[in-house]
C-alpha cells in the first residue's frame, strides 16, 4: 500500500514538471516575432523617403533658372542699339540730294568770286542770309551743288547756278556762325567745312581756299 502511493505521486510529479516547460516555452517563442517586425518597418522606410527626394529637388532648378535668362538679355540689346545710329548725313539734311537742283536765276547773274555780302546786305540789292561760289575740283564753275549751313535755329540750303553762285535770301533769320555746321553736296558725295563760317562765303573762300564741291 505504500509501495502503490509513492509511484501515483511520482507520477503525477513528473506530469507537473514537464507541463511548465512546455508554458514557458510558448511565451518565449512569441516575444522574438514581435522584435523582427519592428525593426524591419522603421529602418527601411523613414531612411528612403528623406535622402531621395530633397536633395533633387534643391539642385537641378535653382542652377537652370539663374545662368539663362540673365546673359541672354545683357549681351544682346545693348549691341545692336548703340550700333546702328549716324553716318551719311541723314542727321543733317532735310531731303534728298536732287542733281538737277538750280536756283532762280539758274544763270547766277554776275561776279563769281567776289563777296556777295558786300552789296547783298538789303541796300539796293536783295539781302541774302549767305552767299558765295563754288567750283569743280579740275576747275571751273560747278552747277547743281547744295550747300547747307545748320544752326540751332534750322537748316538753311541752296543750290549752285551755272557760274557757280549760291545765295539764301534773308527775311529775319540770323545764323549763329561760331557754331553752325556747314556741308556742300553733289552727285560725287558730301564735304563738311571746318571752322566757322561768315555770310559772305567768298570773303575767305578765295584764290588757293576756294569752296570746291566733292
Amino acid at each position: 500500500m505504500k509501495t502503490g502511493m509513492l509511484v501515483a505521486l511520482g507520477v503525477i510529479a513528473v506530469a507537473t514538471v514537464w507541463g511548465c516547460g512546455s508554458s514557458d516555452s510558448t511565451g518565449g517563442g512569441t516575444t522574438p516575432a514581435g522584435g523582427g517586425s519592428g525593426g524591419s518597418a522603421t529602418g527601411g522606410s523613414a531612411g528612403a523617403a528623406t535622402g531621395g527626394s530633397a536633395g533633387a529637388a534643391t539642385g537641378g532648378s535653382a542652377g537652370a533658372a539663374t545662368g539663362g535668362s540673365a546673359g541672354a538679355a545683357t549681351g544682346g540689346s545693348a549691341g545692336a542699339a548703340t550700333g546702328g545710329t549716324g553716318g551719311g548725313g541723314a542727321d543733317f539734311w532735310t531731303d534728298t540730294y536732287n542733281p538737277s537742283g538750280s536756283p532762280n536765276p539758274a544763270s547766277g547773274q554776275h561776279r563769281p568770286g567776289d563777296d556777295c555780302l558786300n552789296c547783298h546786305t538789303g541796300g539796293g540789292a536783295p539781302a541774302w542770309l549767305f552767299g558765295g561760289t563754288i567750283y569743280l575740283a579740275g576747275g571751273g564753275a560747278a552747277a547743281h551743288v547744295q550747300v547747307g549751313v545748320k544752326d540751332a535755329n534750322g537748316l538753311y540750303t541752296a543750290y549752285s547756278a551755272t557760274n557757280g553762285n549760291f545765295w539764301v535770301p534773308k527775311t529775319s533769320q540770323t545764323v549763329d556762325w561760331a557754331n553752325a555746321e556747314i556741308r556742300v553736296r553733289d552727285a560725287n558725295g558730301e564735304s563738311i567745312m571746318n571752322g566757322a563760317g561768315e555770310a559772305g562765303c567768298n570773303s575767305c573762300h578765295t584764290g588757293a581756299q576756294q569752296l570746291v564741291a566733292p
